[in-house]
C-alpha cells in the first residue's frame, strides 16, 4: 500500500498544540519517535521525496540546458 502511515500519538500533554508519538510508512516498516508537528511533517515529507524518487522515470539527477 503506497503512501500509507500508522500514526500513534502520545497523550502525555494537555496542551492541544503538543504534538509527540510514533509514525511509520507502512511499506518499509521504517519509523520515528516524533516530539513535534514539524518533526512528523518533515518525516512525511522525506518519505514522500523517496517515494518520488523510485517511480519510474523520475529524474536522476539535475538538468542542465545546453
Amino acid at each position: 500500500m503506497r503512501c500509507a502511515f500508522v500514526v500513534r500519538l502520545e497523550l502525555k500533554s494537555n496542551l492541544p498544540d503538543e504534538l509527540a508519538g510514533w509514525v511509520e510508512e507502512v511499506d518499509s516498516g521504517k519509523e520515528l519517535r516524533f516530539h513535534s508537528k514539524d518533526q512528523l511533517i518533515l518525516y512525511l515529507q522525506e518519505c514522500r521525496r523517496a517515494q518520488l524518487a523510485c517511480r519510474p522515470g523520475a529524474p536522476t539527477s539535475a538538468h542542465d540546458p545546453d
